[in-house]
């Protein structure tokens, strides 16, 4: 597995503008390569959460017919999301975290960043929802850089 990524860390004076608006750029990387090794993994999370959605509402429309698809609804609430997004290539700002579309990803005080070492990803969430996936070879820095952003908001 070739691990070789485009990491740039970026001094803290530098600027750019997105939008009319400018912003620090703290950490900047592209990670395609990373993202595309854990394309496999992503894919079978992805087909395992469906065929459980499917085996659930095949089980139940014996038993309650159409009220089965109400109750699948209601599953798919509390369960974890079957399809999560993930960036590969993105900058890490004082404002938030700018894909590779420069859409900027405000990052809120109420956010948990948890690090994943073995796949190299850092996984963003809200309460108990997963919103979105960053790669980096860096996973534990990326986390904490992002933590330190989320803190410096809620002052």
């Amino acid at each position: 597995m070739n691990l070789n990524c485009g990491v740039f860390i970026l001094s803290n004076n530098l600027e750019n503008e997105v939008g009319g608006e400018n912003y620090k750029v703290l950490y900047e990387v592209d990670a395609t390569n990373l993202k595309d090794s854990d394309k496999h993994r992503r894919w079978l999370r992805s087909a395992a959460f469906i065929s459980i959605y499917l085996v659930i509402v095949y089980i139940l429309y014996f038993f309650i017919f159409e009220l089965s698809l109400i109750v699948l609804l209601a599953i798919m609430f509390f369960t974890p999301s079957w399809y999560i997004p993930s960036l590969a290539v993105y900058k890490i700002t004082d404002k938030g975290i700018v894909d590779d579309k420069e859409h900027i990803i405000p990052i809120h005080s109420k956010y948990k960043f948890i690090a994943n070492e073995e796949r190299k990803f850092v996984t963003i969430k809200k309460g108990r929802r997963e919103l979105f996936m960053i790669y980096t070879p860096e996973p534990m820095y990326v986390m904490r850089l992002l933590e330190g952003l989320s803190k410096s908001l809620k002052s």
